[in-house]
């Protein structure tokens, strides 16, 4: 499925990003993403340290605050888009928040494929280039998304 216009449907995921040093150890990072359906655009996307809803709130603010309100938000059934203050955000936003079914990861295809491209694309690039902290992966990630 595709739609034809701008901001009815976001999918939102969540994906596991590389190990950098945070305080000291190697820590994994965690990319929360939104992607619009029809123009492929990133509304907003950032890593975290944990995957817990704290990122969530922070992606979909930004997101909002630059790219408007979606009609739709399509995620799978982790955890934090299951939560009741996602589900009560949108509603009170007028946002419908639509899940896929159980482990059905084609079903949010753009955003998985999003998700490739980061791993093929961009991940190499810290290979030869390391980066020392979370703010400085984040900003090296939107200077190349």
């Amino acid at each position: 499925f595709a739609y034809d216009k701008v901001n009815v449907l976001w999918q939102a995921d969540l994906s596991h990003g590389p190990y950098i040093p945070i305080d000291g150890k190697m820590k994994k990072t965690f990319l929360i993403a939104y992607i619009d359906d029809c123009s492929r655009l990133v509304p907003y996307a950032q890593f975290f340290s944990s995957e817990k809803f704290d990122g969530l709130r922070e992606v979909t603010k930004e997101a909002l605050i630059r790219r408007g309100k979606p009609t739709i938000v399509y995620a799978d059934n982790g955890k934090i888009y299951r939560s009741e203050t996602l589900q009560y955000a949108c509603a009170q936003l007028g946002i419908t928040l639509a899940h896929t079914q159980p482990y059905d990861a084609p079903a949010k295809g753009k955003i998985e494929r999003l998700f490739k491209t980061i791993q093929t694309r961009f991940y190499p690039l810290l290979k030869n280039d390391p980066v020392h902290s979370l703010e400085e992966l984040n900003e090296r990630f939107w200077q190349w998304l």
